[in-house]
């Protein structure tokens, strides 16, 4: 029985999958939740001319802190009480940022999205959720994308 779900979600459809199922699973459980966003660091290629890193970092902020919003609306809609965390990786991979703030937390399952990338697109962009599955000593549900849970 899961008492403390933890559910890193980062604005896409997938992401949005394995929220509404940790939802799902938080009534079924009587769980708490806590909804969790890690801000990577932004690397841009040299351009020309002038960017504010500060106001692009403050935009991605922002961005994170609606997409925590959302999730937060949508486990009140169902009735249930939540936490919400925005976390910068400063450097960190986000699968380690993950891991820790769920043993912080004492989570008892971690519930996220994946792509399922293979071949190319899995080498090229790797797997947040590989790494998450392969550094978490507490179990991790997978939720694929491409279709709404049932």
């Amino acid at each position: 029985m899961y008492k403390r779900i933890l559910v890193p979600i980062d604005g896409s459809e997938t992401s949005g999958f394995a929220m509404q199922e940790a939802i799902k699973l938080a009534a079924d459980q009587h769980a708490d939740l806590r909804f969790i966003h890690v801000m990577e660091e932004t690397y841009l290629p040299y351009t020309e001319g002038y960017i504010d890193i500060a106001v692009l970092r403050d935009a991605v902020r922002q961005q994170g802190h609606r997409i925590l919003g959302k999730a937060t609306t949508l486990a009140a809609q169902a009735g249930l009480k939540c936490e919400q965390a925005l976390l910068e990786a400063h450097g960190e991979r986000a699968s380690r940022i993950i891991v820790d703030d769920a043993k912080q937390w004492s989570a008892d399952v971690i519930v996220m999205g994946t792509h399922g990338r293979r071949g190319l697109d899995h080498m090229i962009f790797g797997s947040l959720a590989e790494g998450v599955v392969r550094f978490s000593p507490l179990p991790v549900l997978l939720v694929r994308g491409g279709e709404a849970p049932q």
